[in-house]
C-alpha cells in the first residue's frame, strides 16, 4: 500500500477537525508502543516483538495470524520477519 492509500485511510478515520486530537493521541500511542518494542533501535520489530506490542495494545493474535501479518507487512514479503514503523502504522489503521 502506498503513501496515498495510507493518507486516504487515515483521513477516512476522522470526520472533522474535532476528531484530530484523538487521532493524534492514538498515533502517538502507537509510536510509543513501536519504540518500546524496537529494543535494538533498528526501526524494525520482529515477529515476537510485534506479538508483544499487539498484546500491550489489547490484541491477541495466534501464531498463524502473526505469520500472515509478517508476510503482508514485511517489505520483503516475510523473508526478514521484521516490519518497519510505517508498516506497523499501516497495519494499525487497517
Amino acid at each position: 500500500m502506498d503513501g496515498f492509500c495510507i493518507n486516504y485511510l487515515f483521513f477516512k478515520m476522522i470526520s472533522g477537525p474535532k476528531d484530530f486530537p484523538q487521532v493524534f493521541r492514538t498515533l502517538q500511542s502507537w509510536r510509543e508502543t513501536f519504540v518500546k518494542f524496537d529494543i535494538d533501535d533498528s526501526s524494525k520489530i520482529d515477529a515476537n516483538a510485534l506479538r508483544e506490542a499487539l498484546m500491550s495494545l489489547g490484541f491477541v493474535v495466534s501464531p498463524v495470524v502473526l505469520d500472515l501479518l509478517m508476510s503482508k507487512f514485511d517489505k520483503t514479503g516475510g523473508k526478514n520477519k521484521t516490519i518497519e514503523y510505517n508498516n506497523f502504522i499501516q497495519y494499525m489503521i487497517i
